[in-house]
């Protein structure tokens, strides 16, 4: 797919999946896979071996604006956002489906509307929502002005997602308390209550910090993958209750970490960050209709599990090298069937897809160059 088709691609995907049939997307996010993966047999591939189509998309950032570190990609039915972790200042940017910049939200400060730093953000049908130390700002989504805040409270919000316009998924967090364990916790924004405990772990977190889940949408759902756990669980919300499920089982046997090495995190820091490399200890999951992309690291290398619901197939493949997906070793979103990642003059000697035609080459006349932002839509076969 290339450049000059895509904004017509993102456009007509819009339009079409601007509603989600509900009966269909609550019977896919009850369906339930287990995965036998094991690191040491997974493939040695290319990249362009398992990629059916690509492009990409040039986002258009003012000279006087700088990025650092893209971590979250969203996007809607008319505009992308973008949660920037920077060295300096974290930030949302947000841009219309052409790649037109539209306005950041920048604020630095403790005072009503400014942050210090995001841990996550969300968006709602109207709004832009930010985790931030000084509790969940509102902003406004077609502008990017201040709204409101929800101060903390004893719920404190940090990793989150929307199940609903009024319902949140959070994570109560992990302190110095061994004996603590994770939840998934559900609240009412309306009135700032805890209205469900869900799923409790006993996720191992290092002694004093907090370990964060990755929380992604899937259809009507919200999918769970908390640290140290080999499930993946589906959170969703119908007429009667709001439900937690197991969706997905990915056994790693022998090769995930075990129990005794995580429980040395409390006595043996130094055993513990020298040895949890050589295991897998956790993965991120990035779901479309079609495919499932387990993206995991063994031994310091780059792998993914690739599952094909329709063939109910998987293949587990490992990259040449780090450097040969330097720009996909660590995808960002899902956008259609598409597994979205950004692409930056940073990373731009990593850059391994050849075009003949020159769409890629076009954005960066030099791996030097500054301040280009790409979004990279690719679809595994």
């Amino acid at each position: 797919m290339k450049y000059s088709t895509l904004v017509l691609f993102i456009a007509t995907f819009f339009f079409q999946c601007s509603k989600v049939d509900k009966e269909a997307s609550t019977k896919t996010s009850l369906n339930y896979f287990e995965f036998e993966i094991e690191p040491i047999s997974a493939e040695k591939v290319d990249f362009v071996e398992v990629i059916k189509d690509y492009s990409y998309l040039k986002l258009i950032i003012p000279d006087s604006l700088y990025f650092s570190s893209i971590e979250k990609v969203l996007f809607d039915d008319d505009n992308i956002y973008l949660l920037d972790k920077s060295n300096f200042q974290d930030q949302i940017l947000s841009f219309d489906i052409d790649g037109n910049f539209n306005f950041h939200i920048n604020k630095p400060g403790r005072g009503p509307g400014e942050f210090e730093n995001i841990y996550d953000f969300d968006i709602s049908e109207n709004a832009v929502l930010l985790s931030t130390p000084t509790g969940l700002k509102y902003y406004n989504k077609e502008n990017g002005i201040y709204d409101k805040t929800i101060p903390d409270s004893k719920n404190r919000i940090e990793s989150f997602k929307l199940l609903d316009k009024n319902l949140i998924v959070t994570e109560a967090g992990r302190f110095k308390s061994n004996a603590s364990q994770k939840q998934i916790k559900i609240l009412d924004l309306d009135d700032g209550e805890l209205i469900q405990e869900a799923v409790t772990f006993n996720d191992h977190a290092l002694k004093g910090s907090h370990s964060y889940r990755y929380l992604f949408r899937y259809n009507d759902s919200l999918s769970v993958n908390p640290m140290y756990d080999q499930r993946v669980y589906r959170v969703f919300n119908d007429s009667t209750d709001i439900h937690i499920k197991t969706a997905y089982k990915v056994n790693f046997g022998e090769y995930w970490v075990p129990d005794d090495l995580l429980a040395s995190s409390y006595t043996n820091l130094d055993t513990f960050f020298s040895e949890i490399g050589n295991y897998v200890s956790n993965f991120e999951v990035f779901e479309t209709d079609t495919k499932l992309y387990v993206d995991y690291k063994y031994s310091g290398i780059n792998h993914a599990y690739i599952y094909d619901k329709q063939a109910e197939k998987g293949m587990n493949v490992k990259f040449s090298s780090n450097n040969e997906v330097g720009w996909f070793g660590s995808p960002v979103s899902v956008y259609r069937n598409n597994i979205v990642n950004t692409l930056s003059s940073q990373k731009i000697n990593q850059h391994v897809l050849q075009d003949s035609d020159g769409d890629f080459e076009q954005f960066f006349s030099s791996p030097d160059e500054e301040n280009i932002l790409v979004l990279i839509f690719a679809e595994f076969s």
